[in-house]
């Protein structure tokens, strides 16, 4: 082994989906294929304001909410699960039941890097495109999360 040399393995990404009406779905190993899962964080926590004098006012503020982007091949078990929950949650809210919107729950952990993510009050944006030509694709569902704790 050369000096410095690291390895890091897809196959330690490990998690689960929870959804109220589709149930959990767990994720583990080969789950994405060549496909991904990233975890932004949307919040500025500093804004800073500067005055014509130049003094410069600095602003806080706590926030957690984010985004996460699920990159799948359209085969997959995983994009056949988004689809069914996606469908679930848009049936409910067109049925006037905005309960469990925001209801479901992701975690995510990298075996090899030993980072965690746990998303609650996550929900869907929209329906991802749907690709449909001479060979399969990967699909892009993004979620929103109302709380993104990253241990």
């Amino acid at each position: 082994m050369a000096f410095g040399t690291t390895t890091y393995s897809g196959m330690g990404v490990t998690g689960a989906i929870n959804s109220p009406y589709a149930g959990p779905f767990i994720l583990a190993g080969a789950f994405l294929g060549r496909g991904k899962v990233t975890v932004t964080m949307e919040h500025e926590w500093t804004e800073n304001d500067i005055a014509v004098d130049g003094a410069v006012m600095v602003s806080a503020s706590i926030g957690f909410q984010g985004m996460v982007e699920i990159e799948c091949q359209q085969t997959s078990s995983l994009n056949s699960y988004l689809k069914a929950a996606q469908n679930s949650h848009q049936t409910a809210l067109a049925n006037m039941d905005p309960s469990n919107w925001a209801a479901i729950s992701l975690e995510l952990q990298n075996l090899t890097t030993n980072d965690m993510s746990v998303c609650t009050g996550v929900s869907f944006t929209k329906k991802p495109p749907l690709p449909m030509g001479p060979k399969g694709e990967y699909i892009r569902w993004t979620l929103r999360a109302a709380n993104i704790a990253n241990l």
